[in-house]
């Protein structure tokens, strides 16, 4: 019957991993349901056995990775946001900046307050608060600050209460008016989510490490991999190879 409903999922035409999650789901309620002996386990253990839909294997088709955004798309929009507000518009372009220089999550920016910040030594480090989407694993999030995320942030923060966040700005406003702005700058109209998958590759071929990248972003490797490096890290350095030994 899981398989049938997971059909269910293919023929709406959603992707290969939206279904697996979909079903996947499914199977964590039922998860619970066990737990709560409103089920046997067993029902649990063998809705575990349904494989995952595999690539090449269903007609589900398979969602385009998102691609990170170019610094010169990124200049083009920010230089296309409005200038109703100059307050506003400035913390719009430093909340672009600082994401692009740090690889934190749209969120994690706007949530951010003057309490979470460690602002000693050269490089200051964000320990995300409640907008840590790891929080109930039990896993912390920080982002460490260098010299020219800390200049951006300087002001900002001076002009900020205690409590208060730095950036008042909600999370869909902010995606809206980047949007909006790449639109009429006539670029490919990126989000700020696709920054993270800027900062992540940049780091990925500047350092030719996966490491270094799922770093930067305060991810796995795993995930980092999967989702946020758009190049092959070792790329740079099998072409070196080629040339002097090939």
């Amino acid at each position: 019957m899981l398989r049938v409903c997971r059909e269910e999922f293919v023929n709406g035409g959603l992707t290969r991993g939206v279904c697996n999650s979909y079903t996947a789901r499914i199977v964590r309620c039922f998860r619970w349901c066990a737990a709560q002996s409103l089920v046997s386990e067993t029902v649990y253990n063998t809705l575990k056995l349904v494989e995952r839909l595999a690539p090449g294997r269903t007609k589900a088709p398979d969602r385009q990775r998102r691609k990170p955004t170019t610094d010169a798309q990124i200049e083009s929009a920010l230089a296309c946001i409005p200038n109703r507000s100059p307050e506003r518009r400035s913390r719009v372009v430093a909340m672009v900046r600082l994401q692009r220089l740090t690889g934190m999550r749209p969120g994690e920016v706007c949530a951010m307050v003057p309490e979470e910040i460690d602002q000693r030594g050269d490089v200051w480090c964000y320990e995300v608060g409640k907008a840590n989407k790891n929080l109930h694993r039990g896993q912390g999030q920080e982002y460490f600050l260098g010299p020219q995320a800390v200049e951006l942030l300087r002001p900002h923060l001076a002009a900020t209460k205690p409590g208060e966040k730095v950036f008042p700005i909600d999370r869909d406003c902010y995606r809206a008016t980047v949007k909006l702005a790449a639109v009429k700058a006539g670029v490919p109209v990126w989000t700020p989510h696709q920054l993270r998958h800027a900062l992540a590759t940049a780091v990925a071929e500047r350092f030719r490490s996966l490491t270094h990248a799922a770093a930067a972003i305060g991810d796995s490797e795993a995930v980092a991999a999967a989702v946020y490096v758009h190049v092959d890290p070792k790329r740079q350095a099998k072409i070196e190879v080629a040339r002097a030994m090939g």
